[in-house]
């Protein structure tokens, strides 16, 4: 039987031994913040549903912070959704705001047609 194991991380699989695990034991200047920071912002970039270009994020000790605004409260909850998806933060606040005129306009359009 092979006393080795895999894991994965970021979708690359790495094979180890049981007795010896340095699993988690980055480099001395790794920053766990600035990774999560990353990836939090490359979710927002990509969602095909989701204008990030005035949302401002910020991590620190593993709970993100997402700060601006949107058009739309689904859009708000969208983000949120995004960044909680991500392995590794703590928690994330969303201060994300839904301007009043913008969300009247965008129901308006819709309640018309």
């Amino acid at each position: 039987m092979s006393s080795h194991q895999y894991y994965e991380i970021s979708g690359v699989e790495f094979e180890k031994d049981k007795e010896l695990s340095f699993v988690g034991l980055g480099p001395k200047n790794y920053d766990p913040n600035k990774r999560l920071w990353e990836e939090v912002c490359l979710n927002l970039t990509f969602h095909p549903e989701i204008d990030a270009s005035q949302i401002e994020v910020f991590v620190h000790d593993k709970v993100a912070t997402l700060k601006g605004w949107v058009p739309t409260r689904r859009m708000k909850k969208m983000a949120y959704r995004c960044a909680s998806h991500i392995e590794g933060l703590k928690k994330v606040i969303n201060e994300i705001n839904v301007p009043p005129y913008y969300m009247d306009f965008i129901s308006d359009e819709y309640d018309t047609y």
